[in-house]
């Protein structure tokens, strides 16, 4: 299975920060692939069973980090164990169903939306729009959704997995619906954004991690301070497009939801902060066994260093109509 968890430290405890890395090995990856290929997804589910198994009780790392999650989401990690095991079992299934969909399968998986209508309009005004979502259920799927509305879309993230996992991936399955463009670059990643949405393409961002010495906000989140990425919101606010918060939780049975909420457009960075954090508290609270941040989300809210990223000062909002909106002109 691939956490994608964040760095391993050596002293056994969670990490405080993500490092935008990837755990596991090639060879797990190649023999989920094999399963589902010769023998079907029950077979590859199947196999979740012993590997979530030895998650909890041979992966101290991961499974501190679930305790730490549920203290925060409910006050107490009282039969942490057994919560830690079904939130390693739902995301051996997301793993075992994004290379699914990818591999001609999709049609096995029931598909349902709600506030499709949002990125149907957005589709419509061929204006583009920002989708910000989190590590929460399966963002795979997503694309697949977007499709229907016949929606071109571009995914913003980094390509920081060990390159051995990322090829047993690829050679088991097919290309993904989307293009990507590298959130690592910079002013060119802000240029390629732009002139995505003036192609009408929907953007996907991730606001839910961060990189160390990366602009941050302090937040309050289930309860206790955190901090949250400042620049996917930044840039969103900058492009003056239509900001919706999407989520993808797989159901109970094969099959997977998509929620948009209503765009918000025009909004400063904090304000789509707060608007996102709202959001994500309450898909998690909803879906407690899909959010996926194997690390202490919580560890770094008071880092001084941290802090003085907190206090920088912020963009305004762009215009949400006009060129000052893809040109990068401010708000007086």
């Amino acid at each position: 299975m691939s956490s994608a968890s964040g760095p391993r430290p050596e002293n056994g405890t969670p990490s405080s920060q993500w490092q935008g890395k990837s755990l596991g090995t090639p060879l797990g990856h190649r023999i989920f692939i094999f399963l589902l290929r010769n023998f079907g997804l029950e077979a590859a589910y199947a196999l979740l069973w012993p590997v979530a198994l030895w998650y909890v009780f041979f992966a101290p790392k991961a499974g501190q980090a679930v305790r730490i999650y549920l203290r925060h989401l409910r006050g107490t990690d009282k039969g942490w164990r057994v919560r830690a095991y079904a939130i390693f079992r739902v995301f051996g299934k997301a793993l075992i169903d994004r290379v699914a969909v990818r591999s001609g399968m999709l049609p096995k998986f029931e598909l349902t939306q709600n506030g499709s209508e949002h990125i149907k309009r957005m589709v419509a005004e061929g204006k583009g729009g920002i989708l910000i979502s989190a590590h929460l259920g399966n963002w795979e799927f997503a694309g697949h959704m977007l499709k229907r509305h016949n929606a071109k879309v571009s995914v913003v993230m980094m390509n920081a997995e060990r390159e051995a996992i990322k090829k047993a991936v690829e050679r088991g399955a097919e290309k993904p619906h989307f293009d990507v463009i590298p959130s690592d670059e910079g002013v060119g990643t802000t240029l390629a954004i732009n002139a995505a949405l003036a192609e009408g393409r929907l953007i996907c961002l991730h606001g839910d991690r961060r990189l160390p010495h990366t602009r941050a906000r302090r937040v309050t989140f289930l309860g206790s301070p955190a901090l949250i990425p400042l620049g996917p919101f930044a840039l969103a606010s900058a492009s003056g497009a239509p900001v919706s918060f999407c989520f993808v939780v797989r159901r109970q049975n094969v099959g997977y939801h998509f929620t948009a909420t209503v765009p918000a457009q025009g909004r400063s960075p904090n304000e789509l902060i707060d608007a996102y954090v709202t959001a994500l508290e309450e898909a998690t609270r909803a879906y407690p066994d899909q959010w996926f941040n194997f690390f202490d989300f919580w560890a770094d809210a008071d880092d001084p260093t941290a802090g003085a990223r907190r206090r920088a000062t912020l963009p305004a909002a762009a215009p949400a109509h006009g060129d000052g909106a893809r040109t990068g002109e401010r708000n007086p």
